[in-house]
Parts: structure tokens; sequence; C-alpha cells
């Protein structure tokens, strides 16, 4: 603290009355502001040495209900004055500067922010330049007038990203830090953000993080450990705002389609109950915003709910699969936990995209220098992602699915190990998980429980046998009697030597290759593992000899670490045939046009009638979303709406009909789409997807007038190798 801020504790000490806000501006000859500014910095003093805050009453003042040993208190300081007493960066003095504009309501003088940054004037001057550049970049505009001072303007919800992005430390060295990225991954770290301990108590954190967990819960995902902090420094924000009465505006077309969503309900849940708590009164508004964080955000683990978009984003994925195998050279188009984790960071990436937000990597700039080649296949590849969502895929983004990938080419090259039992805990996503999990796996013999976000850990000890945790983010040395270390995402050399060092104390060898595959192959070898029933069974009582057996399996499964193959998928051709097409048919509009592609379907046996309805719905729910390429829609529902068989039907129209999509209207093709599963079309919508890029195949079935010749043409297109003959 400052000696004026000590000296106004003292005053508050000695006073046996409330002291007015203004009272005390007067006293120390600064303003009104100031005082507020001090009796805060004050109060987080009291916080940390387990004293009552100072109490604020309306129209009457400030007072210390409590009384408190002055030598004691004077201890506490100068304690705290040697320990803590430094020279406010750069960095801290411009990050605290606009966090002193963002949070106000109205207009602050410079008089006030030098006093606040205890700096001089042309200091706070040039530092306003730079936080002026920053705040302009998130569209928030710092205003000056004449006689009243400067202010923020812009709207509420750009005002508040710019909030989370200067707590959670996201900086540019261009813009204002000229230091490093530190990136906040642990709510405990929250608690010593300066700002943060200003505006809300370790109880009211508690309360929101509890919530959260629950809406996790719900929708049946594990955010990352970065997505859940951001998520809960949005909602203290959002709180902190409110309460200023400051709130978002939603735009209200947007506001009735994402009301439509689960992660809405879950949201609305959420806010209820923290209405309730800290009796704000929180609007669908609020909702809405709340509900963007969640659906930008990305998870760890847990199944991927099917969307009715869930055809599409399949289709993109694996075609990116496929572009990446050619490029490097290599098989990853087997990989199932790469087709996996892409399709978990897929949905929220394209709702970042195309509500322009931004999603930072504090990883970029290091993948980019580590997998450079990498990056820019990538790149190319995401290039049919930003078609669909006519963006731009940023670097931030890009370097995301570079780690899927890197990942993958790792698990490529990793052999089979002898299995010690390795915990991973990982901030900041599927990708990073998945290659440092492969990096492990080749460079060491270990058997990994799982990979778990930070909020996780203990729950997953409880829950495994675990003989080291290996954590991108630090930790405490034990944790429930199990050692830890702290490693990078990208694993260098430095990790290395310190887990060989770590791990050959500890008896765990490098990795050695198991000659000739004959762990494998006794493992597999039907008499032995009959024989290791017998000897189970002579030792112990089974209580379920199948459930044993499959519990055996996986064990074996787990003991061999090749990439899990995909499994094999029904090319387009092997359901497509002459009874599922039509050409030149007439259609009034695109209901119609759905309702004929959806007849073929029906009469093959392959759908319900009830199907066909919720295909219309979806389109008038959520979008034409299904017109996936210029002049081609693919409708579809989900598996659940009706679906009796794996089938696909094309309908070529006389005259093309609009769906609604101003970049891909009008539309004259349309491949009708049902699914038994989340998985055994994949290899038919890959092969359309590629139909649908190729403008000389599409010239060549937009002409021909003949069925038969038009299925010649989509089967020498998707498999060349073998011309197939109409069913």
């Amino acid at each position: 603290m400052k000696e004026r801020q000590i000296e106004l504790l003292m005053k508050l000490i000695d006073s046996t009355q409330p002291i007015t806000y203004q009272e005390l501006a007067d006293y120390f000859h600064v303003s009104r502001r100031t005082v507020r500014y001090d009796i805060e910095t004050i109060d987080v003093f009291l916080y940390a040495n387990d004293f009552k805050t100072i109490e604020k009453k309306p129209h009457i003042g400030v007072f210390l209900n409590q009384k408190m040993d002055r030598l004691e208190l004077i201890s506490k300081i100068e304690s705290e004055k040697i320990s803590h007493e430094y020279v406010c960066s750069a960095y801290e003095r411009k990050k605290r500067i606009a966090l002193e504009l963002l949070k106000g309501s109205g207009f602050i003088r410079i008089s006030e922010l030098e006093e606040i940054a205890d700096v001089s004037r042309s200091t706070v001057k040039n530092d306003l330049k730079l936080v002026k550049s920053w705040l302009s970049q998130a569209d928030v505009n710092v205003e000056s007038v004449a006689n009243h001072g400067i202010r923020i303007t812009g709207e509420e919800n750009k005002i508040r990203f710019a909030i989370v992005q200067l707590i959670y430390n996201y900086f540019n060295q261009e813009d204002i830090s000229g230091s490093s990225v530190r990136v906040i991954l642990r709510k405990e770290e929250l608690l010593k953000d300066e700002f943060i301990k200003r505006i809300i108590s370790k109880r009211e954190l508690n309360f929101i993080e509890q919530n959260l967990r629950t809406a996790e819960d719900a929708l049946d995902i594990v955010f990352t450990d970065t997505a859940f902090v951001t998520i809960i420094i949005y909602v203290v924000i959002a709180m902190y705002r409110m309460k200023m009465k400051k709130y978002i505006k939603y735009p209200e077309n947007g506001l009735r389609r994402i009301s439509r969503t689960t992660e809405f309900t879950v949201a609305l849940n959420v806010v209820n109950r923290l209405d309730k708590f800290f009796r704000i009164g929180i609007t669908n508004d609020e909702v809405a915003a709340l509900t963007d964080y969640i659906l930008q955000a990305n998870y760890s683990t847990n199944n991927v709910v099917l969307d009715k978009n869930y055809v599409e984003l399949q289709m993109m994925v694996q075609m990116m699969i496929n572009e990446i195998s050619v490029e490097t050279d290599s098989r990853i188009e087997e990989d199932q936990l790469l087709f996996d984790g892409l399709i978990k960071h897929l949905k929220p990436a394209i709702y970042r995209l195309e509500n322009d937000m931004q999603y930072l990597n504090p990883l970029k700039d290091e993948i980019k220098e580590r997998y450079q080649q990498l990056f820019y296949q990538v790149k190319e590849a995401l290039n049919q992602v930003e078609e669909y969502v006519k963006k731009i895929c940023c670097d931030d983004e890009i370097a995301y699915f570079t780690l899927h990938f890197a990942a993958a080419l790792e698990r490529l090259s990793s052999q089979n190990n002898e299995l010690k039992k390795i915990l991973l805990v990982c901030g900041t996503g599927n990708g990073s998980v998945h290659l440092l999990s492969s990096r492990l796996r080749s460079e060491f013999s270990i058997e990994l429980v799982g990979s778990v976000a930070y909020h996780q850990i203990k729950k997953a000890v409880r829950e495994n046998v675990v003989d080291l945790i290996v954590s991108t983010v630090p930790l405490d040395q034990r944790i429930m009697g199990v050692a830890t270390v702290t490693v990078s995402p990208l694993l260098d050399i430095k990790d290395l030597k310190k887990l060989q060092q770590y791990l050959s104390k500890n008896g765990i060898p490098r990795q050695v290759e198991d000659q000739d595959g004959s762990l494998e192959m006794m493992l597999r070898n039907e008499v032995f593992f009959e024989e290791m029933i017998m000897l189970i069974r002579q030792e112990t009582h089974i209580l379920d000899e199948q459930k044993l057996k499959i519990s055996i399996e996986g064990l074996m499964n787990r003991w061999t670490t090749k990439p899990e193959k995909r499994s094999k998928n029904i090319g387009l051709m092997d359901i497509l045939n002459d009874r599922l097409v039509e050409i030149d048919v007439e259609a009034a509009d695109w209901k119609e046009a759905v309702e004929i592609a959806g007849n073929k379907l029906l009469a093959e046996g392959c759908i319900e009638q009830r199907y066909i309805d919720h295909m219309i719905e979806s389109v008038e729910e959520i979008g034409p979303y299904i017109v996936i390429y210029e002049g081609i829609a693919m409708p579809h529902a989900r598996i659940q709406d009706g679906v009796n068989k794996l089938g696909v039907s094309f309908v070529r129209l006389l005259n093309p009909v609009c769906f609604g999509n101003p970049d891909n209207d009008p539309v004259d093709l349309i491949f009708a789409l049902c699914t038994i599963d989340k998985s055994s079309h994949i290899q038919a919508v890959t092969e359309l997807g590629a139909l649908c890029t190729d403008e000389k195949v599409l010239k060549k079935i937009r002409e021909e007038k003949n069925v038969d010749e038009i299925l010649k043409i989509i089967s020498s297109k998707v498999d060349p190798k073998k011309q197939r003959l109409p069913h």
C-alpha cells in the first residue's frame, strides 16, 4: 500500500463514526474516485490478512466495524512493504490504466490516472497512446472531452471481451505488454489478480465455478482448463458490469436462433442460479451472451453430441485428414483418435469463426516454428472450412488444428511398450493432449491412464492407479501422494531430460522394442487367454466371467499402443443406385425439393415419413446450413428421427430453388442422406464432398440426360479404379 492508503486506514481505525468519500477526498486533496480506489486497495490488504474489510453505507460513509490492534496492523503493513514493495512494471501499469478505463461508467481525469498508476502526467499520456491502440483493435474507443476527462465507448460485448483479455494477460508484444504471454489456467490464479480481487469474493468465485461444473455435467462435456477459466472470468466480469447497469443487447434474430440450442437451456439454468445468488436481474440477452462463450469453448473429453450439421462436420474433417495424409505421405486417415479430436475441435471453431470470436492460442508461435511445414499444410486443408463459414481462419485457430495432426503423426512413429501408469493434465485442449501423449509413448514405456483438466485431477487419482502425473499446468510437487512433473505441451529436450531423470530414478525404462511383437502375439493367443482365466478361477472366486474376459481384453488392447484404426466405411456407390436417382424434377420451392429427395429414401425403405419432416424442420430452425456448396444441398436429420438403414438419394431439379443461403443459392442438385450411426457413412460423404468440389464432374452431371450415365460419372470420380454399374 502507498503511504496515503496507510494513513487513510489509520484514520478509519481512529475514527468513531463513518467518514464520507468527500470528507476523505478533501482531507487528502484527491478526487473521490481516488479515495474509492484506495479503499479497494486497503480492502485487498485487510482480506489477505484475515481482517474484516471496510464497511460502506450509501449516503453515510465508510468505517471499520472491527476493533483492530494498531501495533499488529502496523507490523502487518511493514511486513507487506518489505515483501511486496516494487516498482510497478510498464506492463502492469498499462494494464491497470486500461482496466480502470474499462471498468468505469463515466469520465476519468488524467490526474486520477496519475494517482492510480503512481507515475507522472507525461508517462500516463504515453501509456494512454498504447492503451488506445490496443483497445481500438478490440473495437473499443477512448474518447477525450475537454473539462471532463476521458472515457471508453463501444458495444458492451466488446468492452467485456477486452476486460477478459486483459485479465487473461493476452497482450501482443506490439501492443501493450512487451513481455511474454502468461496464461491463467487455474481458478486459484484468478484470486491473485488485482482487478478480480477488487470485484468479487472467494465465496462468489467458488459459487460461479460450481455452477459451471454443473453445466459441464448437463452438456456431458469437460471444458479444457483454458476454456473453463475464460468462462469463469467472463461470468465475473458480466456480474460486475450488470451491477453497474451495463447490459448486453443481443441481436434479435440471433437470440431466436441461439435460444433453440441445448447450450442456451443449460446457460439459462446457470444464470437463474446466479441471479438468485447475486440478485442482479439477468436478461435473456445476457443468457445468450453466456451461451456464446459455452458454444465457442473447446472441451477435452466425453462424447461429441451429434448435432443437426454433424454430417457436414464429419465430411470436412475427413477431407482435411485425406489431404494432410497425401501431403505428409502418411496413413493418418486410419487414426480414429485424430478423427474424434478434430470433430470435437471443429464444432466450437466454426462457431467462433461464424460469430467473429477470437480464441487466442498461447502456443501459436512455438507451434508455427516447430511444425512450420505442417502448419502451412493444415492452413491449406482448412480452405474448405473457410468456404463453409465464409470466414478466414486466423493463425491461432490453425495452430490448434496443427497440434491434432502433429499428434497423429507422432502416434505413427510410436512403438509397443511396457506399461506404467501416467496421468496427463493439460489445459489447452485435445490437440496438445494427443501430441503430448504420443511423444511420451514414443519416448518411455508407459500406460496413459487418461488425460484430464486441472479441476479433475483429484477425481482421476481417486478412481485410478496413478504412478506419475505429467502436467502442462504448474502443480504442487505431489497431489494425493502422487508425484508430479511439469512439462511444455510440445515436450522439448529440456522436458525429456527432466522426465528421463525422474523416470529412471523410479525404475521406468526408456522405450524398447518388443522383439517380433511376441508380447502382443502371446496376449492375442486364444489358448493363453483361456489359461489365464483358468488360473484366475483357481486363485479366486469370479463373480462374472464374461465381464472379466471383456475387462482383460480391454487391458490387452491398452498394452498395444498402435493408433486405433478407423473402421472400414461404406462408399457412396455402395448405397446409391438408379432407384434413388431422379433428374429434371420440378419443385415449387425448397421444401418440396427436400420432400422429393426424401421420398426416394422412403420408397427404398431407408427412412420413415417423419424423417422427411425433420429434414425440413432442421432448415427452418437453424437455417440453410445444408447448402454446403454453390448450387448443392445435402438435407439430412438425426439418427433418432426415423432411420432404418444407411442411404443417399440424388435429385436434379429442372429449375433451381432458393434455400435462403445468399452465398450458395440457387440449388439444383440435392443429395439427401440418412445415417444409422456416427461413422459408417463417413466414406460416402467424403466421396460426396470430393464430388461437390469438382466443377468438371458437376458440369457433366448437370448436362447428362441419362440416369445410368450419371451414376457412371459419379462412380468414375469416387472410385476410378472400379467402374460400378447401377444396381
